[in-house]
């Protein structure tokens, strides 16, 4: 998609992905809603990862996405990265190290002995795979969940099911968790408006949505 774009948003520029495309006279500008939407369904919740070190699963957009928004919003200033293909979390990494020098990454491999002492000490976990999202709902990320620091905020970036078995496991060791659910609806707020200039109604369509 990216070189079919004309203009692109700062956070399209930073992060490398776009999610929503608006014609603007006749040119076309690309943005990423998903930095806002997550950013967003995260603000009641920042005391307990601000300006602390985060655990990523996963490498793609999303994980992209939540980077960004970390590093710009919430000021983590050191972020573990674990994803399969260690090529695309170390790709990911190093054009964020370029962009933010003070912020530091960390590259672990899924099963690495690292993971322990990465998910002890962060503020915030985050699952921005498809791991556990309907209908494979049996599938669960693989990491020691008894690890987990019980301060910190476990997010899952999947709304279905509403609680993965990721989080089913991270309330049982008590942390408090959090699901794609808002993250999808205030996205699809700021598409709205960028593709109608109006304000979506936001209160009215959470009242629509399943309860967590």
């Amino acid at each position: 998609m990216l070189p079919f774009l004309d203009l692109k948003s700062l956070e399209v520029s930073y992060s490398g992905a776009a999610n929503t495309i608006v014609n603007e006279g006749g040119k076309l500008a690309g943005y990423n809603t998903d930095i806002s939407g997550f950013t967003r369904s995260l603000l009641v919740y920042d005391e307990l990862f601000r300006g602390k070190s985060a655990f990523i699963i996963g490498a793609g957009g999303a994980a992209s996405a939540a980077i960004y928004s970390l590093i710009v919003n919430f000021h983590v200033k050191k972020i573990h990265l674990m994803n399969r293909t260690l090529q695309n979390s170390t790709y990911l990494a190093a054009n964020y190290a370029m962009l933010f020098k003070d912020v530091q990454f960390e590259i672990i491999p899924y099963n690495d002995h690292r993971v322990e002492t990465a998910l002890s000490t962060s503020g915030i976990v985050i699952n921005t795979t498809s791991i556990g999202m309907s209908p494979n709902t049996e599938q669960l990320v693989d990491i020691p969940f008894e690890a987990l620091n019980r301060d910190s905020l476990v997010y899952d970036m999947i709304y279905n099911p509403l609680k993965t078995k990721f989080l089913e496991e991270a309330e049982n060791c008590g942390c408090i968790t959090v699901n794609g659910l808002y993250m999808l609806l205030f996205q699809a707020a700021e598409a709205f408006k960028l593709w109608t200039g109006q304000q979506m109604p936001v209160e009215e369509v959470k009242k629509l949505l399943p309860q967590f």
